[in-house]
């Protein structure tokens, strides 16, 4: 705590206001023109509308209160933690607690605001209750809350704003990554289906494939959190298919059963109830022997004498949309719906004969999800940092320590990186030299001079940050993160050789990225392939000198400074490394001709490429 804020008790400061519900059995009480709050309508910072709203007899009626626009509310039962401003004068049930400035309290509401949200992890600590968690009037009156000068609140309020801006845009960009990742795999899981129908496979209704087993209704009284055996429930999928841990949620069976609901491993089952929206007709392949028990909203698909079975393809053909679309078209029941197996017989699916076509569909299909999954992982990974993030700024701004916290929120959005996108850009220009017969160029130097010049030229941000080395412009630890992703998710990578340089090596994963790369930078291929044009036929010098120039020319409009070829080659050379001066300077005056003929000249819109700093070695000892 900074020395002169002084604390006190937050019910010295503020006025905590109660609410309450009125009758439901007066239908009179409800749908008039006061909008009602309850824990479900605090969704993000500002509240501004609300699920249900009451008349003036409900409220009359009842222990609820309006709050004024523009005060805190908080929870203090059921989502403990929660706090929003209003944006409209709203009255709230017992849940909920307004929270207002007392007259001459000097408190700014965003402060106060900001102090609660920073408070969460303490209020979530101090909830009791055996079902329903809360916390008494008593404890909310005692938290502690810094005082600085109103100036000095504002100021951090403003600070605070901007740093949250800046996450909330962090966190838009990751949520809006991974929705594309898991369109991009539909689109190929659309398409592998598509291409089987040109050849072998036909579509067949599932009534002539496979039979569906309905799960046995254990007893709730014999579940238990721990045991041998688990019971499989719609949470155990996940929307687009596929098995979903519950850790800490998953429940077992105390009590016999029929041993023919015990299942094996690779047993393929299907959710018939949506307990979340998109799950109906969801699959998963049983992990594991002996372990999980066949639930009764759960489908046993079992293949019919005579048909080629592989549990996996059928997997993915139940993710077709035209089958998705088909039972939700035909399910039942208005809040949950649920389909049959009927209903599903009725469905059809691509088919052939052939179980070397069907694997080799589903290992391509497996070789995708696999990396859909990475992605999944890695944006969950910084979303959650984001969260992280956001709490760790807040306990700073009223510990003192907001300075600091600005330097975490830089780090935390640097760390939103773009690997993926990076190792989809390499994969796609080394396919491109591999079509020339080009590909022994291609290693480190051309991979960077790849990523700088799509990022000058095709208009791709790809989150680097460039210094001026010895083989051009270069962001070497950017480099080292699209390796490490490229690796673990079986794409490609750089092997070192005896002689010196790097051999760029593609894996398992290799083609499919490329295809997702296609897809992913569909709208800027065309500038891509005038690059590739350029770039292909080069050797690594000459690929260096040409990337140099271009970001020393785009450097020189940045500076405002005099711009002739002249000044272009001596910062491009001279000015740029040392090593630049073993190159001929008639290169650069080649790579600059080449740039005006191509017309791709800078205009001052890529990225500044800064002096790398002495602290700093050099990236490249070869190509």
């Amino acid at each position: 705590m900074i020395a002169g804020w002084k604390q006190v008790p937050l019910g010295d400061v503020v006025d905590i206001i109660g609410g309450g519900t009125p009758s439901k059995k007066t239908a009179a009480f409800y749908g008039g023109d006061i909008p009602w709050a309850t824990v479900r309508d605090m969704g993000g910072f500002n509240l501004t509308n609300t699920e249900h709203s009451i008349t003036s007899k409900g409220l009359a009626n009842s222990s609820s209160n309006v709050i004024p626009s523009g005060e805190v509310i908080v929870a203090t039962r059921v989502g403990l933690g929660k706090v929003c401003i209003l944006r409209q004068d709203t009255a709230i049930n017992q849940d909920l607690r307004g929270l207002v400035p007392q007259r001459g309290s000097e408190l700014d509401r965003r402060f106060l605001f900001y102090w609660f949200r920073s408070k969460a992890d303490e209020v979530v600590a101090a909830g009791t209750g055996a079902t329903v968690q809360g916390v008494k009037l008593p404890f909310i009156k005692s938290l502690l809350i810094p005082l600085p000068l109103l100036e000095e609140q504002r100021r951090i309020v403003a600070v605070l704003d901007e740093a949250f801006e800046g996450l909330d845009r962090a966190r838009i960009n990751a949520e809006a990554n991974l929705q594309n990742a898991r369109e991009l795999f539909e689109s190929f899981r659309e398409h592998a289906f598509e291409v089987a129908l040109e050849g072998d496979f036909n579509w067949r209704p599932l009534s002539e494939l496979i039979e569906i087993k309905h799960g046995f209704a254990f007893k709730s009284a014999a579940f238990v959190d721990e045991g041998q055996y688990a019971v499989l429930t719609p949470g155990n999928f996940y929307e687009q298919g596929g098995f979903r841990e519950r850790v800490g949620k998953q429940r077992y069976y105390s009590a016999e059963f029929p041993e023919e609901f015990l299942l094996k491993k690779g047993d393929l089952l299907v959710a018939m109830t949506e307990q979340a929206p998109g799950l109906l007709g969801s699959t998963i392949v049983v992990p594991q022997d002996e372990k999980y028990l066949h639930n009764q909203r759960l489908g046993l698909i079992t293949p019919r004498q005579d048909v080629t079975w592989l549990a996996s393809f059928f997997a993915y053909a139940f993710n077709l949309k035209s089958l998705r679309k088909g039972l939700s078209d035909t399910c039942s029941g208005a809040t949950v719906r649920h389909t049959s197996p009927k209903r599903i017989l009725a469905e059809a699916i691509p088919y052939a004969h052939d179980i070397e076509q069907m694997r080799e569909i589903s290992e391509r299909l497996s070789a995708h999800d696999h990396m859909l999954q990475q992605a999944v992982k890695g944006y969950n990974d910084k979303l959650a940092d984001l969260d992280d993030l956001r709490q760790s700024i807040l306990q700073k701004a009223f510990s003192g320590g907001l300075a600091v916290s600005k330097q975490y929120l830089a780090l935390g959005l640097a760390a939103n990186d773009n690997s993926q996108r990076s190792a989809q850009i390499v994969a796609l220009a080394y396919s491109r030299h591999l079509s020339a017969d080009n590909q022994k160029t291609f290693g480190h130097v051309k991979a960077q001079k790849v990523l700088n010049l799509s990022e000058a030229l095709c208009s791709i941000d790809l989150g680097r940050e460039p210094i001026q080395d010895r083989a051009g412009p270069n962001d070497k630890a950017h480099l080292e993160a699209m390796e490490e992703w490229a690796e673990a998710n079986q794409v490609f990578k750089f092997r070192k050789r005896p002689s010196g340089g790097y051999t760029f090596e593609p894996l398992a994963n290799f083609d499919a990225t490329v295809r997702e790369a296609q897809a992913t930078f569909s709208e800027q291929m065309s500038q891509f392939n005038v690059l590739m044009e350029l770039l292909v036929p080069m050797d690594t010098e000459d690929a260096e000198v040409f990337a140099t120039v271009h970001a020393a020319w785009n450097n020189l409009i940045i500076d405002d400074a005099e711009i002739n070829n002249e000044a272009i080659v001596a910062a491009a050379r001279e000015d740029w490394h040392e090593d630049k001066l073993k190159i001929v300077r008639q290169k650069f005056f080649d790579a600059i001709a080449l740039i005006k003929n191509e017309s791709i000249e800078p205009d001052g819109s890529a990225k500044y490429v800064h002096p790398k700093p002495q602290s700093q070695t050099d990236m490249f000892a070869g190509a």
